[in-house]
Protein backbone atom coordinates (compact mmCIF):
# COMPACT_ATOMS: atom_id res chain seq x y z
CA UNK A 1 0.00 0.00 0.00
CA UNK A 2 0.97 3.59 -0.55
CA UNK A 3 3.10 5.04 2.23
CA UNK A 4 3.70 1.62 3.77
CA UNK A 5 7.23 0.86 4.83
CA UNK A 6 8.74 -2.58 4.30
CA UNK A 7 11.94 -3.85 5.82
CA UNK A 8 13.53 -6.87 4.23
CA UNK A 9 14.73 -9.60 6.54
CA UNK A 10 18.49 -10.14 6.46
CA UNK A 11 19.61 -12.86 4.10
CA UNK A 12 20.48 -16.13 5.76
CA UNK A 13 23.09 -18.55 4.45
CA UNK A 14 21.73 -21.66 2.78
CA UNK A 15 21.76 -24.78 4.94
CA UNK A 16 24.64 -26.32 2.99
CA UNK A 17 26.68 -23.13 3.10
CA UNK A 18 29.29 -22.91 5.83
CA UNK A 19 31.17 -19.91 7.08
CA UNK A 20 34.76 -20.77 7.98
CA UNK A 21 36.11 -19.71 11.34
CA UNK A 22 39.71 -19.34 12.45
CA UNK A 23 39.46 -22.86 13.90
CA UNK A 24 38.69 -24.10 10.36
CA UNK A 25 41.71 -22.39 8.79
CA UNK A 26 44.03 -24.67 6.86
CA UNK A 27 47.79 -24.31 7.08
CA UNK A 28 50.28 -25.19 4.35
CA UNK A 29 52.63 -27.95 5.47
CA UNK A 30 55.45 -26.50 3.32
CA UNK A 31 55.80 -23.14 1.55
CA UNK A 32 54.64 -23.04 -2.06
CA UNK A 33 57.36 -22.23 -4.57
CA UNK A 34 55.60 -21.70 -7.91
CA UNK A 35 57.81 -21.61 -10.98
CA UNK A 36 57.95 -18.04 -12.31
CA UNK A 37 56.72 -18.08 -15.93
CA UNK A 38 59.66 -17.39 -18.27
CA UNK A 39 57.56 -15.11 -20.49
CA UNK A 40 56.53 -13.01 -17.48
CA UNK A 41 60.13 -12.81 -16.29
CA UNK A 42 61.34 -11.74 -19.73
CA UNK A 43 58.70 -8.98 -19.86
CA UNK A 44 59.31 -7.90 -16.25
CA UNK A 45 55.73 -8.70 -15.26
CA UNK A 46 54.61 -9.03 -11.67
CA UNK A 47 51.10 -9.66 -10.49
CA UNK A 48 48.65 -11.30 -8.17
CA UNK A 49 46.33 -14.23 -8.79
CA UNK A 50 43.27 -14.95 -6.66
CA UNK A 51 42.39 -18.64 -6.61
CA UNK A 52 39.78 -20.80 -4.94
CA UNK A 53 41.44 -24.00 -3.73
CA UNK A 54 39.28 -26.98 -2.75
CA UNK A 55 41.07 -29.16 -0.19
CA UNK A 56 39.81 -32.59 0.85
CA UNK A 57 39.72 -33.85 4.43
CA UNK A 58 43.13 -35.47 3.92
CA UNK A 59 44.71 -32.07 3.19
CA UNK A 60 45.16 -32.74 -0.54
CA UNK A 61 44.14 -30.23 -3.19
CA UNK A 62 41.17 -31.47 -5.19
CA UNK A 63 40.72 -28.50 -7.52
CA UNK A 64 41.96 -24.99 -8.20
CA UNK A 65 39.85 -22.30 -9.84
CA UNK A 66 41.32 -18.96 -10.85
CA UNK A 67 38.94 -16.20 -9.76
CA UNK A 68 40.90 -13.11 -10.78
CA UNK A 69 44.36 -12.15 -12.01
CA UNK A 70 46.28 -8.96 -12.66
CA UNK A 71 47.47 -10.48 -15.95
CA UNK A 72 44.93 -13.17 -16.89
CA UNK A 73 46.56 -16.30 -18.27
CA UNK A 74 50.13 -15.27 -17.43
CA UNK A 75 50.53 -16.68 -13.91
CA UNK A 76 47.47 -18.95 -13.78
CA UNK A 77 49.21 -22.20 -14.76
CA UNK A 78 52.05 -21.61 -12.28
CA UNK A 79 49.53 -21.09 -9.46
CA UNK A 80 47.56 -24.20 -10.41
CA UNK A 81 50.68 -26.37 -10.71
CA UNK A 82 52.05 -25.15 -7.37
CA UNK A 83 48.74 -25.83 -5.63
CA UNK A 84 48.52 -29.35 -7.08
CA UNK A 85 51.55 -30.35 -5.02
CA UNK A 86 50.47 -28.47 -1.87
CA UNK A 87 49.44 -30.27 1.29
CA UNK A 88 47.40 -28.66 4.03
CA UNK A 89 46.97 -29.58 7.69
Amino acid sequence: PRGASHTAAPARPAAEETVPTSADALVLEQPLLPEYPAAALARGLEGCVLANVHVNTGGEVESVTILAADHPGVFDAAVIEAQKSARYA
